[in-house]
């Protein structure tokens, strides 16, 4: 492990929100543990400094001095979830997320 490598995880509220709208409903204390245990396990990559991906669900993320605060969750996708964003922006497009009621988020 690298001297700037996080050793904690934290869930920011905005996170905990869209993941319950694009993965599954949950209980806050759930899925923080969900994912202290996956990140505690090793159980993810990161992509560009910026998006995690725990079990197969994108999160955005920063570092902020020893933690990793999980600032969004884009959902759970087999798709490249960090490179759909970059193509999107260079065509002036956005990607529609799913919900988990069905529906998608723009």
């Amino acid at each position: 492990m690298k001297s700037n490598d996080p050793t904690q995880i934290e869930l920011s509220y905005h996170a905990y929100v869209r993941y319950t709208e694009r993965v599954e409903m949950i209980g806050w204390n759930e899925l923080e543990k969900r994912c202290r245990d996956l990140f505690a396990e090793k159980n993810y990559h990161t992509k560009k400094k910026r998006f995690v991906n725990f079990d197969g669900v994108w999160w955005a993320y920063y570092i902020i001095r020893s933690s990793m605060l999980l600032t969004t969750c884009y959902g759970k996708s087999d798709f490249d979830i960090p490179r759909g964003l970059v193509w999107a922006e260079m065509h002036n497009d956005r990607i529609k997320l799913p919900r988990t009621d069905g529906g998608t988020i723009p």
